[in-house]
């Protein structure tokens, strides 16, 4: 495909991405008003619980609202269309999506949309204990005053973040499976990894909860062992594969 059928081809595809964005924030925008109160509850009701520590959601500006109504709305839109533009995004750089590539784009958005999903549900089962423990850093006698946009874009950072540490290994065997990296470096690579997930599952453990931690890496090492058995499974059917071929070719050579 030259060069301006690859620009042509993405730019559709981000316009179905982009549509499917805008559809989700729709409902985002009808839901509003619940998906804030399900946001801001952990600060309310640590206010409630706080003794004399005072903690508050207050907008300081006019078109505050608004513009936190918008970024909710996207945000949701992300969330919701990611069926769409993951699927977008993979059938772009799979070439061609010749019979068994299509396979491999169906199996990468059947296991990537339900783990990022996952993973936003994760950060908000956490986001209390970590809302919690930032507090309590507070001086003695202090009040947290938050601005919601402020306070959103640390949720917002919270969960994203939660939610593509799901789909790194999902990415790891779609890269495998296009043959730009190999099982076994992967594997070499264990202990790294798992030294990674410690680190960010204790960032992400409030004042270093062994149970909060264990369920955060617990999931995330399942998920990374798993990725690297796929990878090999899929390096020994490409070998095969591969010495097949060059036995039919040698084959062909001798008659």
């Amino acid at each position: 495909m030259p060069l301006r059928a690859h620009i042509r081809e993405l730019r559709n595809r981000f316009i179905v991405a982009a549509i499917g964005i805008v559809a989700g924030a729709v409902v985002g925008f009808l839901f509003y008003d619940e998906l804030f109160q399900l946001i801001t509850e952990p600060v309310l009701r640590y206010g409630d619980v706080g003794g004399d520590r005072n903690t508050a959601i207050a907008f300081n500006t006019i078109g505050q609202p608004l513009d936190l109504m918008i970024r909710i709305s996207i945000f949701v839109g992300i969330v919701v269309s990611s069926p769409v533009w993951l699927y977008q995004l993979w059938a772009f750089i799979m070439p061609g999506l010749r019979k068994t590539e299509k396979r491999y784009a169906i199996g990468f958005i059947a296991a990537a949309v339900p783990l990022f999903v996952g993973g936003v549900v994760l950060a908000y089962v956490v986001l209390p204990r970590a809302v919690r423990f930032l507090f309590s850093l507070n001086p003695e006698g202090t009040d947290n005053i938050i601005a919601p946009d402020v306070y959103f874009t640390f949720v917002l950072n919270f969960a994203l973040a939660f939610g593509v540490a799901m789909i790194i290994p999902v990415v790891l065997v779609g890269v495998n499976m296009m043959g730009l990296i190999t099982g076994r470096r992967v594997l070499k690579s264990w202990r790294g990894t798992v030294m990674f997930i410690a680190i960010v599952s204790a960032l992400a453990a409030p004042g270093g909860e062994a149970m909060t931690m264990f369920f955060i890496m617990g999931p995330l090492t399942l998920l990374f062992a798993l990725a690297i058995g796929i990878c090999l499974l899929n390096d020994r059917r490409r070998a095969k594969r591969e010495r097949r071929r060059e036995e039919e070719n040698e084959a062909l050579i001798r008659r």
